[in-house]
Protein backbone atom coordinates (compact mmCIF):
# COMPACT_ATOMS: atom_id res chain seq x y z
CA UNK A 1 0.00 0.00 0.00
CA UNK A 2 2.80 2.39 1.21
CA UNK A 3 4.63 1.72 -2.41
CA UNK A 4 1.14 2.13 -4.40
CA UNK A 5 0.91 5.31 -2.69
CA UNK A 6 4.48 6.68 -3.70
CA UNK A 7 3.80 5.42 -7.55
CA UNK A 8 0.75 7.70 -7.00
CA UNK A 9 3.02 10.56 -5.80
CA UNK A 10 5.27 10.62 -8.75
CA UNK A 11 3.14 10.34 -11.12
CA UNK A 12 0.72 13.18 -10.57
CA UNK A 13 4.30 15.11 -9.60
CA UNK A 14 4.81 13.83 -13.22
CA UNK A 15 1.43 15.27 -14.79
CA UNK A 16 1.67 18.92 -12.55
CA UNK A 17 5.17 19.08 -14.49
CA UNK A 18 3.86 17.65 -17.48
CA UNK A 19 1.01 20.17 -17.75
CA UNK A 20 2.97 22.90 -16.80
CA UNK A 21 5.17 22.48 -19.84
CA UNK A 22 2.10 22.47 -21.94
CA UNK A 23 1.55 25.70 -21.26
CA UNK A 24 5.00 27.13 -21.31
CA UNK A 25 6.39 25.73 -24.13
CA UNK A 26 3.43 26.97 -26.72
CA UNK A 27 3.28 30.29 -24.91
CA UNK A 28 7.26 30.89 -25.31
CA UNK A 29 6.52 29.74 -29.01
CA UNK A 30 3.95 32.33 -29.93
CA UNK A 31 6.75 35.01 -29.45
CA UNK A 32 8.48 33.41 -32.01
CA UNK A 33 5.51 32.73 -34.57
CA UNK A 34 4.61 29.04 -34.12
CA UNK A 35 1.11 28.72 -32.76
CA UNK A 36 -0.57 25.36 -31.10
CA UNK A 37 1.27 21.93 -33.15
CA UNK A 38 0.47 18.48 -33.03
CA UNK A 39 3.91 17.46 -31.91
CA UNK A 40 3.64 19.61 -28.66
CA UNK A 41 2.12 17.03 -26.46
CA UNK A 42 4.61 14.03 -26.73
CA UNK A 43 7.19 17.15 -26.35
CA UNK A 44 6.18 17.80 -23.19
CA UNK A 45 5.55 14.66 -22.12
CA UNK A 46 9.27 13.80 -22.97
CA UNK A 47 10.45 16.67 -21.50
CA UNK A 48 9.05 16.19 -18.66
CA UNK A 49 10.41 12.65 -17.71
CA UNK A 50 13.53 14.15 -18.09
CA UNK A 51 12.46 16.80 -15.58
CA UNK A 52 11.41 14.11 -13.14
CA UNK A 53 14.57 12.43 -13.88
CA UNK A 54 16.46 15.02 -12.41
CA UNK A 55 13.82 15.62 -9.76
CA UNK A 56 13.81 11.99 -8.29
CA UNK A 57 17.84 12.12 -8.37
CA UNK A 58 18.18 10.44 -11.38
CA UNK A 59 16.02 7.52 -10.83
CA UNK A 60 14.47 5.85 -13.32
CA UNK A 61 10.85 5.30 -13.49
CA UNK A 62 9.13 1.68 -12.60
CA UNK A 63 7.19 -0.48 -15.06
CA UNK A 64 3.83 0.25 -12.57
CA UNK A 65 4.44 4.03 -12.70
CA UNK A 66 4.94 4.24 -16.15
CA UNK A 67 1.40 2.05 -16.67
CA UNK A 68 -0.24 3.56 -14.48
CA UNK A 69 0.20 6.31 -15.85
CA UNK A 70 -0.43 5.61 -19.10
CA UNK A 71 -4.19 4.23 -17.81
CA UNK A 72 -4.36 7.40 -16.16
CA UNK A 73 -4.28 9.39 -19.50
CA UNK A 74 -6.07 6.82 -21.34
CA UNK A 75 -8.48 7.21 -19.33
CA UNK A 76 -8.74 10.87 -18.91
CA UNK A 77 -8.91 11.30 -22.93
CA UNK A 78 -11.15 8.65 -23.58
CA UNK A 79 -14.10 9.96 -21.19
CA UNK A 80 -13.69 13.35 -22.64
CA UNK A 81 -14.25 12.12 -26.43
CA UNK A 82 -17.31 10.40 -25.08
CA UNK A 83 -18.84 12.66 -22.96
CA UNK A 84 -19.55 16.13 -24.58
CA UNK A 85 -19.55 19.64 -23.29
CA UNK A 86 -22.79 20.71 -23.31
CA UNK A 87 -22.47 23.99 -21.57
CA UNK A 88 -23.59 27.30 -22.29
CA UNK A 89 -20.13 29.03 -21.34
CA UNK A 90 -17.91 25.75 -22.53
CA UNK A 91 -19.90 26.06 -26.22
CA UNK A 92 -19.61 29.92 -26.51
CA UNK A 93 -16.20 30.97 -25.54
CA UNK A 94 -14.03 28.28 -23.91
CA UNK A 95 -14.33 25.79 -26.74
CA UNK A 96 -14.31 28.76 -29.31
CA UNK A 97 -10.79 29.73 -28.14
CA UNK A 98 -9.50 26.44 -27.83
CA UNK A 99 -10.86 25.38 -31.57
CA UNK A 100 -9.12 28.85 -32.66
CA UNK A 101 -5.89 28.00 -31.20
CA UNK A 102 -5.56 24.76 -32.49
CA UNK A 103 -6.42 26.73 -35.78
CA UNK A 104 -3.32 28.47 -35.53
CA UNK A 105 -4.68 31.56 -33.72
CA UNK A 106 -1.59 32.91 -32.19
CA UNK A 107 -2.71 35.24 -29.02
CA UNK A 108 0.78 37.21 -28.99
CA UNK A 109 0.37 38.24 -32.52
CA UNK A 110 -2.93 39.35 -32.77
CA UNK A 111 -6.84 38.65 -32.66
CA UNK A 112 -8.55 35.43 -33.08
CA UNK A 113 -10.44 36.79 -35.46
CA UNK A 114 -7.46 36.78 -38.08
CA UNK A 115 -7.19 32.84 -38.44
CA UNK A 116 -10.89 33.00 -39.45
CA UNK A 117 -12.35 33.40 -43.16
CA UNK A 118 -14.26 36.05 -43.90
CA UNK A 119 -17.68 34.06 -44.18
CA UNK A 120 -17.17 32.76 -40.58
CA UNK A 121 -16.44 36.35 -38.99
CA UNK A 122 -19.99 37.26 -38.39
CA UNK A 123 -20.98 33.67 -36.41
CA UNK A 124 -21.00 34.96 -33.28
CA UNK A 125 -17.16 35.05 -33.41
CA UNK A 126 -17.44 39.13 -32.84
CA UNK A 127 -19.37 38.41 -29.70
CA UNK A 128 -16.82 36.08 -28.39
CA UNK A 129 -14.15 37.84 -29.52
CA UNK A 130 -13.82 40.64 -26.43
CA UNK A 131 -13.57 37.35 -24.29
CA UNK A 132 -11.05 35.21 -26.53
CA UNK A 133 -8.72 38.22 -27.47
CA UNK A 134 -8.36 39.61 -23.71
CA UNK A 135 -8.65 37.11 -20.82
CA UNK A 136 -6.66 34.75 -19.20
CA UNK A 137 -5.90 31.67 -21.83
CA UNK A 138 -3.75 29.44 -19.66
CA UNK A 139 -6.42 26.77 -19.35
CA UNK A 140 -7.12 27.21 -23.53
CA UNK A 141 -3.89 26.84 -24.18
CA UNK A 142 -2.93 23.34 -22.41
CA UNK A 143 -6.58 22.01 -23.35
CA UNK A 144 -5.65 23.04 -27.06
CA UNK A 145 -2.23 21.19 -27.11
CA UNK A 146 -4.11 18.05 -26.12
CA UNK A 147 -6.78 18.16 -28.65
CA UNK A 148 -4.80 19.27 -31.27
CA UNK A 149 -2.57 16.12 -30.44
CA UNK A 150 -5.86 14.00 -30.95
CA UNK A 151 -7.66 15.64 -33.11
CA UNK A 152 -10.68 16.34 -31.12
CA UNK A 153 -11.93 19.03 -29.57
CA UNK A 154 -13.67 17.49 -26.98
CA UNK A 155 -10.33 15.83 -25.77
CA UNK A 156 -9.10 18.95 -24.55
CA UNK A 157 -11.01 18.13 -21.54
CA UNK A 158 -9.02 15.13 -20.50
CA UNK A 159 -6.58 17.68 -18.35
CA UNK A 160 -9.42 18.07 -15.77
CA UNK A 161 -9.24 14.51 -14.81
CA UNK A 162 -5.41 14.70 -14.80
CA UNK A 163 -5.23 18.01 -12.83
CA UNK A 164 -8.07 16.29 -9.96
CA UNK A 165 -5.91 12.46 -9.73
CA UNK A 166 -2.85 14.52 -9.75
CA UNK A 167 -3.81 17.16 -6.82
CA UNK A 168 -5.19 13.71 -5.30
CA UNK A 169 -2.00 11.99 -5.35
CA UNK A 170 0.49 15.50 -3.84
CA UNK A 171 -2.64 16.00 -0.98
CA UNK A 172 -2.39 12.23 0.00
CA UNK A 173 1.37 12.47 0.11
CA UNK A 174 1.13 15.68 2.55
CA UNK A 175 -1.23 14.08 4.29
CA UNK A 176 0.74 11.03 5.06
CA UNK A 177 3.32 13.11 6.79
CA UNK A 178 0.38 14.16 9.16
CA UNK A 179 -1.56 11.32 10.16
CA UNK A 180 -0.98 7.66 10.63
CA UNK A 181 -4.23 6.30 9.59
CA UNK A 182 -3.98 4.94 6.06
CA UNK A 183 -8.13 5.47 6.07
CA UNK A 184 -7.96 8.81 6.75
CA UNK A 185 -5.65 10.13 4.77
CA UNK A 186 -7.74 8.46 1.61
CA UNK A 187 -10.67 10.00 3.03
CA UNK A 188 -9.95 13.71 4.00
CA UNK A 189 -7.70 13.23 0.13
CA UNK A 190 -10.83 12.28 -1.78
CA UNK A 191 -12.80 15.20 0.45
CA UNK A 192 -10.39 18.06 -0.34
CA UNK A 193 -10.32 17.66 -4.06
CA UNK A 194 -13.96 16.61 -4.91
CA UNK A 195 -15.01 19.94 -3.76
CA UNK A 196 -18.59 20.99 -5.11
CA UNK A 197 -17.01 22.95 -8.36
CA UNK A 198 -14.84 20.13 -9.17
CA UNK A 199 -17.03 17.55 -9.31
CA UNK A 200 -20.12 19.46 -10.81
CA UNK A 201 -17.42 21.19 -13.79
CA UNK A 202 -15.15 17.78 -14.49
CA UNK A 203 -16.42 17.14 -17.91
CA UNK A 204 -16.96 20.68 -18.99
CA UNK A 205 -14.95 23.08 -19.78
CA UNK A 206 -15.52 25.26 -17.07
CA UNK A 207 -12.40 26.15 -15.36
CA UNK A 208 -13.30 26.90 -11.68
CA UNK A 209 -12.75 23.65 -10.61
CA UNK A 210 -9.47 23.48 -11.74
CA UNK A 211 -8.77 27.19 -10.39
CA UNK A 212 -9.72 25.28 -6.88
CA UNK A 213 -7.00 22.58 -7.21
CA UNK A 214 -4.46 24.78 -8.21
CA UNK A 215 -4.75 27.25 -5.22
CA UNK A 216 -4.93 23.80 -2.92
CA UNK A 217 -1.92 22.97 -4.64
CA UNK A 218 0.11 26.20 -4.28
CA UNK A 219 -1.84 26.67 -0.46
CA UNK A 220 -0.63 22.80 0.23
CA UNK A 221 3.49 23.82 -1.59
CA UNK A 222 3.61 27.10 0.84
CA UNK A 223 2.87 24.99 3.96
CA UNK A 224 5.27 22.65 3.15
CA UNK A 225 7.88 25.49 2.54
CA UNK A 226 7.20 26.88 6.15
CA UNK A 227 7.92 23.40 7.37
CA UNK A 228 11.19 22.89 9.02
CA UNK A 229 12.97 19.61 8.11
CA UNK A 230 10.14 18.73 6.07
CA UNK A 231 9.35 14.88 4.61
CA UNK A 232 9.81 16.54 1.03
CA UNK A 233 12.86 17.66 -0.33
CA UNK A 234 12.17 21.40 -0.90
CA UNK A 235 12.24 21.46 -5.29
CA UNK A 236 9.29 19.69 -4.89
CA UNK A 237 6.63 22.28 -2.95
CA UNK A 238 9.05 24.79 -5.26
CA UNK A 239 7.83 22.83 -8.31
CA UNK A 240 4.02 23.00 -6.95
CA UNK A 241 4.17 26.55 -5.99
CA UNK A 242 5.33 27.43 -9.90
CA UNK A 243 2.72 25.62 -11.18
CA UNK A 244 0.24 27.07 -9.27
CA UNK A 245 1.43 31.07 -9.55
CA UNK A 246 1.40 30.26 -13.46
CA UNK A 247 -1.71 28.32 -13.73
CA UNK A 248 -3.80 30.23 -11.32
CA UNK A 249 -2.63 33.70 -12.75
CA UNK A 250 -3.36 32.51 -16.16
CA UNK A 251 -6.07 30.49 -16.01
CA UNK A 252 -8.81 33.49 -14.61
CA UNK A 253 -8.48 37.07 -13.87
CA UNK A 254 -9.88 36.27 -10.12
CA UNK A 255 -7.03 33.60 -9.94
CA UNK A 256 -4.39 36.00 -9.54
CA UNK A 257 -6.06 37.69 -7.05
CA UNK A 258 -6.84 34.70 -4.87
CA UNK A 259 -3.08 33.01 -5.01
CA UNK A 260 -1.71 36.36 -4.40
CA UNK A 261 -3.89 36.96 -1.29
CA UNK A 262 -2.72 33.70 -0.12
CA UNK A 263 0.77 33.87 -1.66
CA UNK A 264 1.00 37.69 0.68
CA UNK A 265 -0.73 36.08 3.54
CA UNK A 266 2.14 33.12 4.02
CA UNK A 267 4.96 35.96 3.06
CA UNK A 268 3.77 37.32 6.36
CA UNK A 269 3.85 34.35 8.34
CA UNK A 270 6.91 33.76 7.41
CA UNK A 271 8.87 37.00 7.94
CA UNK A 272 6.88 37.08 11.68
CA UNK A 273 8.61 33.77 12.15
CA UNK A 274 11.60 34.92 10.55
CA UNK A 275 12.00 38.06 13.16
CA UNK A 276 11.37 35.95 16.19
CA UNK A 277 14.62 33.50 14.77
CA UNK A 278 16.31 37.07 13.81
CA UNK A 279 16.69 36.00 9.96
CA UNK A 280 13.54 38.85 9.18
CA UNK A 281 16.65 40.37 6.51
CA UNK A 282 17.35 36.76 4.85
CA UNK A 283 13.80 35.21 4.65
CA UNK A 284 12.50 39.13 3.22
CA UNK A 285 15.02 38.66 -0.06
CA UNK A 286 14.88 35.08 -0.51
CA UNK A 287 11.19 34.80 -0.31
CA UNK A 288 10.18 37.77 -1.59
CA UNK A 289 12.47 36.92 -4.40
CA UNK A 290 11.08 33.84 -5.21
CA UNK A 291 7.24 35.19 -5.04
CA UNK A 292 8.37 38.18 -7.13
CA UNK A 293 10.31 36.14 -9.69
CA UNK A 294 7.33 33.48 -10.03
CA UNK A 295 4.76 36.61 -10.31
CA UNK A 296 6.15 38.11 -12.73
CA UNK A 297 7.12 35.69 -14.78
CA UNK A 298 3.62 34.47 -14.87
CA UNK A 299 2.05 37.92 -15.77
CA UNK A 300 5.08 39.29 -17.91
CA UNK A 301 5.55 36.28 -20.21
CA UNK A 302 2.92 33.56 -19.75
CA UNK A 303 0.20 36.11 -19.28
CA UNK A 304 1.77 38.67 -21.94
CA UNK A 305 -1.24 37.97 -24.50
CA UNK A 306 -3.48 39.23 -21.73
CA UNK A 307 -2.16 41.04 -19.04
CA UNK A 308 0.71 43.67 -20.96
CA UNK A 309 -1.29 43.34 -24.30
CA UNK A 310 -4.69 44.63 -22.13
CA UNK A 311 -2.71 47.20 -20.52
CA UNK A 312 -1.18 48.53 -23.39
CA UNK A 313 -4.25 48.54 -25.83
CA UNK A 314 -6.93 49.37 -23.27
CA UNK A 315 -5.17 50.99 -20.41
CA UNK A 316 -5.99 48.09 -17.97
CA UNK A 317 -4.68 44.49 -17.45
CA UNK A 318 -7.84 43.09 -16.77
CA UNK A 319 -10.30 44.53 -19.52
CA UNK A 320 -12.68 43.98 -20.37
CA UNK A 321 -13.84 43.04 -16.78
CA UNK A 322 -12.60 46.74 -15.55
CA UNK A 323 -11.72 50.35 -16.67
CA UNK A 324 -12.89 51.79 -20.10
CA UNK A 325 -15.05 50.25 -22.07
CA UNK A 326 -16.02 47.25 -19.31
CA UNK A 327 -18.68 45.02 -19.82
CA UNK A 328 -20.86 44.22 -16.52
CA UNK A 329 -21.04 40.22 -16.99
CA UNK A 330 -22.99 39.59 -13.45
CA UNK A 331 -25.57 42.04 -14.11
CA UNK A 332 -27.55 39.09 -15.52
CA UNK A 333 -26.37 36.67 -13.38
CA UNK A 334 -27.65 37.88 -10.33
CA UNK A 335 -31.05 37.72 -8.77
CA UNK A 336 -32.94 41.14 -9.10
CA UNK A 337 -32.96 41.17 -5.97
CA UNK A 338 -29.48 42.00 -5.12
CA UNK A 339 -30.01 44.90 -6.49
CA UNK A 340 -28.16 48.22 -4.04
CA UNK A 341 -26.75 45.20 -1.91
CA UNK A 342 -23.26 45.06 -1.17
CA UNK A 343 -21.18 41.87 -1.93
CA UNK A 344 -21.37 41.41 1.73
CA UNK A 345 -25.13 40.81 2.14
CA UNK A 346 -24.82 38.98 -1.02
CA UNK A 347 -22.56 36.55 0.13
CA UNK A 348 -24.77 35.89 3.05
CA UNK A 349 -27.90 35.64 0.90
CA UNK A 350 -26.16 33.11 -1.33
CA UNK A 351 -24.99 30.97 1.34
CA UNK A 352 -27.28 30.24 3.54
CA UNK A 353 -30.12 29.69 0.26
CA UNK A 354 -31.66 27.16 -0.94
CA UNK A 355 -29.83 25.69 -3.90
CA UNK A 356 -31.80 26.99 -7.14
CA UNK A 357 -30.35 28.89 -10.50
CA UNK A 358 -32.17 31.91 -10.13
CA UNK A 359 -31.16 34.64 -12.56
CA UNK A 360 -31.78 38.56 -13.60
CA UNK A 361 -34.65 36.70 -15.60
CA UNK A 362 -36.35 35.09 -12.60
CA UNK A 363 -39.30 37.52 -10.78
CA UNK A 364 -38.64 35.69 -7.51
CA UNK A 365 -35.89 36.10 -5.16
CA UNK A 366 -33.45 33.36 -3.42
CA UNK A 367 -35.21 31.61 -0.33
CA UNK A 368 -33.45 31.13 3.28
CA UNK A 369 -33.09 27.83 4.56
CA UNK A 370 -32.29 26.43 7.74
CA UNK A 371 -29.24 25.15 7.40
CA UNK A 372 -28.89 20.56 6.94
CA UNK A 373 -32.32 21.02 5.60
CA UNK A 374 -33.16 20.29 1.88
CA UNK A 375 -35.40 19.37 -1.06
CA UNK A 376 -35.71 17.06 -3.92
CA UNK A 377 -35.61 20.56 -5.75
CA UNK A 378 -32.19 21.56 -4.43
CA UNK A 379 -30.73 18.43 -5.38
CA UNK A 380 -31.91 18.33 -9.00
CA UNK A 381 -30.25 21.73 -9.02
CA UNK A 382 -27.37 20.65 -8.93
CA UNK A 383 -27.39 19.01 -12.25
CA UNK A 384 -25.95 22.38 -13.47
CA UNK A 385 -22.85 23.36 -13.65
CA UNK A 386 -23.02 27.09 -12.46
CA UNK A 387 -25.88 27.50 -9.71
CA UNK A 388 -26.33 30.95 -8.40
CA UNK A 389 -27.63 30.31 -5.41
CA UNK A 390 -26.65 28.00 -2.21
CA UNK A 391 -24.20 27.16 -5.36
CA UNK A 392 -22.08 25.07 -3.40
CA UNK A 393 -24.75 22.46 -2.44
CA UNK A 394 -27.93 21.68 -0.63
CA UNK A 395 -26.25 20.79 2.84
CA UNK A 396 -22.68 23.25 2.49
CA UNK A 397 -23.97 26.12 4.49
CA UNK A 398 -24.45 23.65 7.37
CA UNK A 399 -21.24 21.82 6.47
CA UNK A 400 -19.42 25.27 6.72
CA UNK A 401 -21.05 26.15 10.19
CA UNK A 402 -19.91 22.90 11.78
CA UNK A 403 -16.05 22.78 9.69
CA UNK A 404 -15.90 26.43 11.04
CA UNK A 405 -16.18 25.12 14.54
CA UNK A 406 -13.78 22.03 13.78
CA UNK A 407 -11.44 24.28 12.24
CA UNK A 408 -10.80 26.66 15.43
CA UNK A 409 -10.52 23.20 17.29
CA UNK A 410 -7.90 22.47 14.89
CA UNK A 411 -6.12 25.88 15.33
CA UNK A 412 -6.01 25.57 18.80
CA UNK A 413 -4.30 22.43 18.73
CA UNK A 414 -1.85 23.44 16.43
CA UNK A 415 -0.82 26.49 18.48
CA UNK A 416 -0.22 24.42 21.42
CA UNK A 417 2.25 22.09 19.44
CA UNK A 418 3.25 23.71 16.45
CA UNK A 419 2.05 27.32 16.50
CA UNK A 420 3.75 28.22 13.27
CA UNK A 421 1.22 25.80 11.58
CA UNK A 422 -1.17 27.33 13.52
CA UNK A 423 -0.22 30.65 12.19
CA UNK A 424 0.02 29.85 8.40
CA UNK A 425 -3.68 27.52 8.78
CA UNK A 426 -5.21 30.70 10.62
CA UNK A 427 -4.16 33.19 8.07
CA UNK A 428 -5.04 30.87 4.97
CA UNK A 429 -9.00 30.54 6.34
CA UNK A 430 -8.94 33.81 7.55
CA UNK A 431 -8.69 35.54 4.29
CA UNK A 432 -10.50 32.92 2.47
CA UNK A 433 -13.42 33.91 4.83
CA UNK A 434 -12.75 37.19 3.99
CA UNK A 435 -12.55 36.76 0.39
CA UNK A 436 -15.62 34.72 0.67
CA UNK A 437 -17.66 37.67 2.47
CA UNK A 438 -16.06 40.91 0.44
CA UNK A 439 -15.18 40.17 -2.91
CA UNK A 440 -17.35 40.35 -5.82
CA UNK A 441 -18.66 38.00 -7.62
CA UNK A 442 -18.06 35.82 -4.13
CA UNK A 443 -21.72 34.75 -3.64
CA UNK A 444 -21.52 32.41 -6.54
CA UNK A 445 -20.30 29.53 -4.97
CA UNK A 446 -17.71 28.51 -7.90
CA UNK A 447 -15.87 31.83 -7.42
CA UNK A 448 -15.14 30.47 -3.95
CA UNK A 449 -14.71 27.75 -4.03
CA UNK A 450 -11.61 27.95 -1.67
CA UNK A 451 -14.17 27.85 1.95
CA UNK A 452 -13.79 24.55 1.39
CA UNK A 453 -9.80 24.88 3.28
CA UNK A 454 -12.52 25.04 6.51
CA UNK A 455 -14.04 21.43 5.68
CA UNK A 456 -10.13 20.24 5.73
CA UNK A 457 -9.29 22.03 8.36
CA UNK A 458 -12.24 20.00 9.91
CA UNK A 459 -11.57 16.77 8.61
CA UNK A 460 -7.81 17.03 9.63
CA UNK A 461 -9.18 17.76 13.82
CA UNK A 462 -11.69 14.78 13.61
CA UNK A 463 -8.54 12.33 12.05
CA UNK A 464 -6.39 13.42 14.65
CA UNK A 465 -8.90 12.86 17.66
CA UNK A 466 -9.79 9.90 15.86
CA UNK A 467 -5.71 8.51 16.49
CA UNK A 468 -6.31 9.59 19.84
CA UNK A 469 -9.37 8.00 21.19
CA UNK A 470 -11.71 6.04 20.36
CA UNK A 471 -14.35 7.41 21.99
CA UNK A 472 -18.18 6.41 20.49
CA UNK A 473 -18.81 10.07 20.44
CA UNK A 474 -15.95 10.88 18.05
CA UNK A 475 -16.34 8.15 15.77
CA UNK A 476 -20.39 8.76 15.47
CA UNK A 477 -19.39 12.77 14.82
CA UNK A 478 -16.69 11.71 12.35
CA UNK A 479 -19.22 9.04 10.24
CA UNK A 480 -21.82 11.20 9.91
CA UNK A 481 -19.82 14.31 9.21
CA UNK A 482 -17.80 12.67 6.68
CA UNK A 483 -20.77 10.49 4.87
CA UNK A 484 -22.94 14.73 4.45
CA UNK A 485 -19.73 16.07 2.99
CA UNK A 486 -19.46 12.83 0.32
CA UNK A 487 -23.05 13.17 -0.24
CA UNK A 488 -23.29 16.99 -1.06
CA UNK A 489 -20.46 16.45 -3.22
CA UNK A 490 -22.24 13.29 -4.86
CA UNK A 491 -25.11 15.38 -6.01
CA UNK A 492 -23.47 17.30 -8.53
CA UNK A 493 -22.52 13.97 -9.95
CA UNK A 494 -25.23 14.84 -11.29
CA UNK A 495 -23.74 17.43 -13.77
CA UNK A 496 -21.34 14.69 -15.91
CA UNK A 497 -24.57 12.46 -15.74
CA UNK A 498 -26.93 14.75 -17.62
CA UNK A 499 -23.63 14.97 -19.93
CA UNK A 500 -23.50 11.47 -20.40
CA UNK A 501 -27.23 11.14 -20.79
CA UNK A 502 -26.87 13.75 -23.35
CA UNK A 503 -24.11 12.53 -25.37
CA UNK A 504 -25.83 9.58 -26.02
CA UNK A 505 -28.27 11.71 -28.32
CA UNK A 506 -25.88 13.87 -29.80
CA UNK A 507 -23.70 11.07 -31.04
CA UNK A 508 -26.56 9.38 -32.62
CA UNK A 509 -27.73 12.90 -33.78
CA UNK A 510 -23.76 12.84 -35.15
CA UNK A 511 -24.55 10.03 -37.31
CA UNK A 512 -27.59 11.44 -38.84
CA UNK A 513 -25.34 14.36 -39.85
CA UNK A 514 -23.06 12.44 -41.45
CA UNK A 515 -25.65 10.66 -44.14
CA UNK A 516 -25.98 14.55 -45.16
CA UNK A 517 -23.32 15.68 -48.24
CA UNK A 518 -23.76 19.25 -46.47
CA UNK A 519 -26.31 20.72 -43.46
CA UNK A 520 -27.91 24.05 -42.93
CA UNK A 521 -26.86 25.07 -38.92
CA UNK A 522 -28.30 27.52 -36.67
CA UNK A 523 -26.64 28.45 -33.34
CA UNK A 524 -29.17 30.02 -31.05
CA UNK A 525 -28.53 33.34 -30.60
CA UNK A 526 -25.14 32.74 -32.76
CA UNK A 527 -22.85 32.72 -29.71
CA UNK A 528 -22.96 28.91 -29.54
CA UNK A 529 -20.01 28.63 -32.18
CA UNK A 530 -17.52 26.56 -30.43
CA UNK A 531 -20.39 23.45 -31.37
CA UNK A 532 -18.90 24.56 -34.70
CA UNK A 533 -15.42 22.68 -34.36
CA UNK A 534 -17.67 19.55 -33.16
CA UNK A 535 -18.70 19.36 -36.61
CA UNK A 536 -15.11 19.63 -38.36
CA UNK A 537 -14.07 17.20 -36.15
CA UNK A 538 -16.82 14.98 -37.48
CA UNK A 539 -16.23 15.64 -40.84
CA UNK A 540 -19.70 17.58 -41.57
CA UNK A 541 -20.02 19.76 -44.79
CA UNK A 542 -22.10 22.55 -43.63
CA UNK A 543 -23.41 26.41 -44.09
CA UNK A 544 -24.52 28.68 -41.54
CA UNK A 545 -27.55 30.51 -41.29
CA UNK A 546 -28.21 33.74 -39.49
CA UNK A 547 -32.09 33.00 -38.39
CA UNK A 548 -33.59 30.40 -37.25
CA UNK A 549 -34.52 27.19 -39.00
CA UNK A 550 -36.56 24.50 -38.93
CA UNK A 551 -35.38 21.22 -38.07
CA UNK A 552 -33.28 18.73 -35.73
CA UNK A 553 -31.87 20.04 -32.75
CA UNK A 554 -28.89 18.60 -30.74
CA UNK A 555 -26.70 19.93 -27.81
CA UNK A 556 -30.26 20.74 -25.98
CA UNK A 557 -31.36 22.60 -28.55
CA UNK A 558 -28.24 24.89 -29.19
CA UNK A 559 -27.64 24.09 -32.89
CA UNK A 560 -30.15 23.26 -35.16
CA UNK A 561 -29.48 21.56 -38.51
CA UNK A 562 -31.22 20.16 -41.50
CA UNK A 563 -29.63 18.65 -45.07
CA UNK A 564 -29.63 21.44 -47.57
CA UNK A 565 -31.55 19.92 -49.86
CA UNK A 566 -34.31 20.82 -47.49
CA UNK A 567 -33.00 24.33 -47.68
CA UNK A 568 -33.26 24.46 -51.45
Amino acid sequence: MKRASQIFFQISVYNILWLLLCLLMPTLLFFVGISVQRWQLPACALLAAGGMYLLTGRKKPTAAAVFGWLAMVVLAVLLSYLIFNIHWDGNTYHKTAIGLLTDGWNPVRGSCIDVLPEAYRTLGIAYNARWVDHYANGGWVVSAVFASFFGNIETGKAVNLLILLSAAGIVQRCLSVYLKRRGWVAAITAAAVLQPAVVSQIESYYIDGNLYLYLLLGVAAMLMLGVKNSAFPRRYPLLFLFASIVYCINVKFTGAVYIGMFGVGFFICWLIRAAKEHRFAKVFVSAGSMFAGMALFAVLVVGNSSYVSNLIDHGNPLYPLFGEGKVDIMAYSEPHTFENKNNFQKSLVSFFGKTENITNRDERGPTLKVPFTFSLSEIRACMYTDVRIGGAGPFYSGIFLVSAVFAVFFLVRCARKQPYLALEAGVTLTLALLMALFLPGSWWARYSAYLHFFVIAALLYLAKRREESESLAIRCMSGVFGSVIFFNAACFLLSPAAGVYLSREIWRQKEQMQRHKEIVVYADPAQMTGIFWNLEDWGVVYRVSETKIEGSSVFRGHLIFKSIENEE
